[in-house]
């Protein structure tokens, strides 16, 4: 029908009608190409064509996309006609924090103060969580910060979390580019010593320079503490959030005091996550004993700990000097089945046979000396781990740069610890220890009782 009209029938005062369920409908079926098709047949479009298109493409995922690209064109059309109205801009901010593009999204949510009419709380959480995700925890902050006092909407708990994650975000994103730049520092050649690595050398472009003196874990606890104030009520995923920020920062007598929030404030139960988070944070400032205790508390509330919370209060307890007590929580753990440092991979040879390897990829320094100790000390026990007529391979994974960390500790101790001289990397394969059989046959006739 529409192909058929004249061209004085396609004017929005004759055919609006169907102009505007055309354009509605095929939004709603994600046929958005086809409602831009409609909304170009139209000869001199009014403000509620404009507005309807804006509506048809920001429905839906955005899994094209060029579709945020129309809308700078659509907004400057109504924009002549002198009729932006807060509906038309909260599509147009909607499908653009759909794609991601924060950048956008931020200037169109600045036009709102010229708009007629207000837009929606939803609205500007849409863009907040687009710089979140975009790791924009700058422009997040700073759209919470503004949204009373310049756009007259006062922050939600959906408003809080949002910028609360996206501080979480931030703290991880500078403690890995922190972590990454010295790692590359230490490796670099003399003759580069004078070059700098900017941030898209080490994989974080979106964070400057300039964010590494921000303290988002700080951040974080300022939102919780706000919102709080403002009698809004934080969710799992929020207390989470702050206390993931303050753990990977290490401040672990600030993520132990948001744990002691929520048990006080007796709404929400700590998960997993939260008290892995506390963990972490008690590992890096190496409290082992509010690490033990939270790992008590894990157990007396019925939460089944996994490798994140045994790693974490390994490395605790060994920095701390607590070995035998290190040794016997991992024990433990490997007995009830928590962890395992066991895998079955094929054999480099002929018949490709399948044997069984100790996989150390993803341990710590701390938890890696611990498992090799004991399996090498249980073959001296009534019930060995490991076969002593097999050779005893132990993966240790091969760094980008070298053969990593794990390789020459744990060879230094089996040779040092456990007189096995003649543990060495596989010469096929520098991620792998190699111990023979018959240096396991040896080592326990002389050390077995």
């Amino acid at each position: 029908v529409l192909c058929k009209i004249g061209p004085k029938e396609r004017r929005p005062n004759i055919g609006f009608p169907l102009f505007y369920e055309l354009i509605r409908s095929h939004g709603e079926l994600g046929n958005w190409n086809r409602s831009l098709e409609v909304f170009n047949i139209i000869n001199e479009p009014n403000a509620p064509c404009y507005s309807v298109t804006l509506y048809a493409l920001s429905v839906g995922l955005l899994d094209d996309s060029s579709r945020w690209k129309h809308i700078s064109v659509l907004i400057t059309g109504l924009t002549s006609l002198g009729s932006l109205e807060s509906k038309s801009l909260e599509n147009a901010v909607k499908c653009c924090s759909k794609a991601n593009h924060w950048n956008e999204a931020l200037d169109l949510l600045n036009l709102s103060k010229n708009a007629v009419g207000s837009i929606s709380v939803s609205t500007v959480n849409a863009v907040i969580s687009a710089c979140g995700r975009n790791n924009r925890a700058c422009e997040a902050v700073e759209i919470i910060n503004k949204m009373k006092s310049e756009l007259n909407i006062d922050p939600n708990e959906r408003s809080y979390r949002s910028a609360i994650m996206a501080c979480n975000q931030a703290e991880h994103q500078n403690h890995r580019m922190v972590a990454s730049h010295h790692v590359l520092s230490a490796r670099t050649p003399p003759e580069r010593e004078e070059e700098d690595f900017g941030c898209d050398d080490i994989g974080m472009a979106g964070i400057g320079r300039e964010d590494l003196t921000l303290q988002w874990w700080e951040c974080a606890l300022s939102l919780l503490r706000r919102m709080t104030e403002e009698s809004l009520l934080p969710d799992l995923q929020i207390y989470s959030s702050v206390i993931s920020a303050c753990g990977v920062a290490g401040k672990w007598q600030r993520a132990i005091g948001v744990l002691k929030m929520m048990e006080d404030e007796g709404r929400i139960k700590p998960n997993l996550y939260c008290i892995n988070a506390a963990m972490s944070a008690c590992e890096k400032g190496s409290a082992w004993i509010e690490a033990v205790a939270l790992f008590e508390q894990m157990k007396f509330n019925g939460i089944r700990p996994n490798f994140v919370t045994i790693n974490s209060l390994v490395i605790a307890l060994d920095k701390s000097g607590q070995r035998e007590l290190a040794e016997n929580i991992y024990r433990k753990a490997v007995s009830t089945r928590i962890l395992s440092h066991w895998k079955w991979n094929k054999a480099k040879n002929e018949d490709e046979t399948v044997v069984r390897m100790m996989d150390l990829h993803q341990y710590s320094v701390s938890m890696a000396k611990i498992a090799v100790s004991h399996v090498i000390e249980s073959m001296l026990t009534k019930y060995p781990a490991h076969d002593i007529t097999q050779d005893l391979v132990i993966i240790t994974g091969k760094g980008k740069y070298d053969i990593g960390v794990l390789g020459p500790l744990i060879i230094s101790i089996l040779q040092n610890d456990f007189g096995l001289k003649e543990a060495n990397l596989d010469d096929d394969n520098k991620g792998r220890v190699i111990v023979l059989s018959k240096d396991l046959n040896e080592f326990v006739k002389l050390r077995k009782w």
